[in-house]
């Protein structure tokens, strides 16, 4: 019985990996696309938010890298 049950959790976490992993490449793809997208002057709402999110990302980096030599 010990042997299925190990088997089982085993083969849950595989799924389970499998499952972050798929999520993880997606919203890889989607940040990528966002940060390469050039804005207009006409934004929508999507564009906004994928500047806002690039502004974020900018100011986060710059203020690790101004932390690393302190």
């Amino acid at each position: 019985m010990n042997i299925n049950n190990e088997k089982t959790t085993h083969l849950a976490l595989i799924e389970l990996s499998s499952a972050y992993y798929s999520v993880h490449t997606v919203l890889r793809h989607k940040l990528q696309f966002i940060l390469s997208k050039k804005f207009q002057c006409t934004k929508t709402g999507f564009q906004r938010c994928a500047m806002q999110i690039t502004i974020a990302i900018k100011g986060a980096l710059s203020s690790v890298r101004a932390h690393s030599f302190v």
